[in-house]
């Protein structure tokens, strides 16, 4: 259970918030992976026994309702369809149980990945790309437009309860990937000269592509659409100003082409722990792990700034984006292309 809450004593935000409350996270309790989690279709009924317990105590207090975080990023690979076709009919009996409680807005949200063949015009990097953004984007869409489950390689299977059961699109979105057809997962890294290496740490997001904001988010036009999660993991926050500065200017294109974009989430609101580390550092509030003492960093107050005026202008870029001359970055070894 997740939840941005409507009153805050933080000096940034101030207390006009809403509560966002996400009902399913990844973690479960140990008696639910004991009997193999949501890995046998037959243990769904726990999760919806869960739900029919809990969201009578909390429904009135909700805004918006996020059933389950990104579970098509299982479709990487092969061995997660099945798991990912469970979850699919898990997100479709939690999102009518919701609306038996509740009429706030309901949806999964989906990790958006873009992705890219690592050398542009060979054929088969391209079919390796595709097909990858079958199992991670196009697998989403098809099941929640037309409530058919199509995965390569598996037979197709149509869930009636799973068609339209989705108020808007739940986008989170970091960086694109590399597809290519030279490795056995179809995978491989992003290309050398477009890493940043902002924290001491070899981690996955090492590279600005706002570019998808406008791009890949033009195949979700027929519902309002909420960036659920966006955001850059930097020790230098003048990395943040200008990852904030470029996605908002490429969101603001993707409205003017005709995107229904009702509200877009940072993640996150502070530091905290990440893929088994507290390394890298997301928030726009600066968390001292030993003290817990909370800092509000420039980019909360720039990010404030933008609420505010509604929008980036001229003068508030001259006021909070500077000369990058001395960022500190960190050496990587250059790995080798597939």
């Amino acid at each position: 259970l997740r939840a941005f809450y409507t009153k805050s004593s933080c000096p940034v935000f101030g207390a006009n918030r809403k509560v966002v409350v996400t009902l399913h996270h990844w973690t479960h309790p140990l008696w639910f992976e004991k009997i193999g989690g949501f890995a046998k279709r037959e243990n769904i009924h726990y999760f919806i026994r869960h739900l029919e317990w809990l969201l009578p105590q909390i429904k009135d207090s909700v805004y918006m309702w996020v059933l389950l975080n990104e579970f098509t990023n299982h479709g990487v690979k092969c061995s997660g369809f099945d798991l990912m076709k469970n979850l699919t009919i898990a997100h479709a009996y939690a999102y009518h149980t919701v609306k038996q409680y509740s009429n706030a807005p309901a949806a999964s949200t989906h990790a958006m990945i873009p992705w890219h063949p690592y050398r542009a015009l060979d054929e088969f990097d391209q079919c390796a790309a595709k097909l990858l953004d079958w199992q991670t984007n196009g697998f989403f869409i098809h099941a929640m437009e037309t409530g058919e489950l199509l995965l390569p390689y598996t037979a197709g299977v149509y869930i009636p309860e799973v068609k339209d059961s989705f108020d808007f699109w739940g986008i989170n979105y970091y960086t694109r990937h590399m597809a290519s057809a030279r490795t056995e997962d179809l995978h491989t890294c992003r290309y050398e000269f477009d890493r940043i290496s902002m924290i001491d740490y070899d981690f996955y997001l090492e590279e600005f592509y706002p570019d998808a904001f406008v791009s890949d988010l033009m195949r979700y036009r027929n519902k309002p659409v909420w960036i659920c999660e966006n955001g850059v993991c930097a020790d230098d926050d003048r990395i943040r100003l200008v990852y904030l500065c470029r996605h908002m200017a490429a969101l603001s294109e993707a409205i003017r082409q005709g995107l229904d974009l009702h509200g877009y989430l940072y993640w996150s609101a502070m530091d905290n722990f990440e893929w088994g580390t507290y390394k890298p550092r997301f928030g726009l509030i600066h968390v001292d792990f030993e003290t817990f003492r909370r800092t509000p960093k420039p980019s909360a107050y720039f990010y404030r700034e933008i609420i505010r005026n509604h929008g980036i202008t001229g003068k508030m870029i001259q006021k909070w984006i500077t000369p990058l001359s001395d960022i500190k970055t960190y050496s990587r070894p250059l790995r080798e292309p597939d």
